[in-house]
């Protein structure tokens, strides 16, 4: 991982990304490299340290945040739901 790189310095970059390179790109579409490609130093998957921050930063900078926070509700609903479920076996 590059040195110094966490979820506020991607959102960081990802702000200058989206004001001044999509508003000229082609069809104003933003591209992710790779979700887990360490040794190229791009790297959205979760780690111990950050969690899914970096991609709570990339759903919160294209307006998918609330997408983002309906599922992950939904998720755990499910999940704790199924706990209890085992729980009354």
């Amino acid at each position: 991982m590059a040195y110094g790189a966490n979820p506020a310095r991607f959102g960081v970059w990802l702000d200058r990304v989206m004001s001044h390179r999509i508003s000229t790109s082609y069809r104003g579409e933003l591209f992710v490299n790779a979700w887990n490609e360490w040794a190229e130093k791009a790297v959205l998957e979760p780690t111990a340290v950050y969690g899914d921050m970096a991609l709570r930063v990339l759903a919160t900078k294209t307006g998918k945040a609330e997408t983002v926070k309906a599922k992950t509700v939904k998720a755990k609903t499910v999940k704790a739901k199924t706990v209890k479920e085992r729980a009354d076996v």
